[in-house]
């Protein structure tokens, strides 16, 4: 009986998981991707993690990243290397970031200084706790437009 009740629980969690959209207020925070050899530029599907610790642990060595940083009327995307010490960041000054729905489809659009540098749709939105901090990470899949 209570095998059964588990098994209803996760299944009503997955179906849950597949209807999630993402929100303007769950954009928000520092979203980060590995960038070896330009991938995050190259690649078809991207994955951006929200997760603190990601850059210590996302288990590639990697000291090459791209982050979104994302608040609430600001938008920067962020060349980050790591390593040496001190790590450099390139900052552009006039990034924004615009999330739009059309119908069952969620859209990322990203522009500098007017012109539109990225176009992304929403594939996945995951959001999961671990047993360390910060407890709460997320994972973002983006298919590129």
């Amino acid at each position: 009986m209570k095998k059964g009740l588990i098994l209803f629980l996760i299944l009503i969690s997955e179906l849950d998981a597949l209807g999630q959209k993402l929100t303007q207020e769950g954009l928000l925070g520092n979203w980060t991707i590995t960038n070896e050899d330009s991938s995050y530029y190259k690649s078809d599907v991207v994955e951006l993690h929200q997760d603190a610790s990601y850059s210590y642990t996302n288990g590639s060595g990697s000291c090459i990243f791209i982050q979104w940083r994302v608040e609430e009327n600001k938008f920067s995307l962020v060349d980050m290397y790591t390593c040496s010490e001190p790590g450099i960041e390139t900052v552009p000054e006039q990034d924004n970031i615009l999330l739009r729905d059309e119908g069952e489809k969620q859209f990322i659009e990203i522009s500098r200084q007017g012109q539109k540098i990225d176009i992304f749709e929403v594939l996945e939105i995951q959001k999961s706790k671990v047993n360390r901090y910060p407890h709460n990470v997320k994972l973002l899949r983006l298919k590129r437009l």
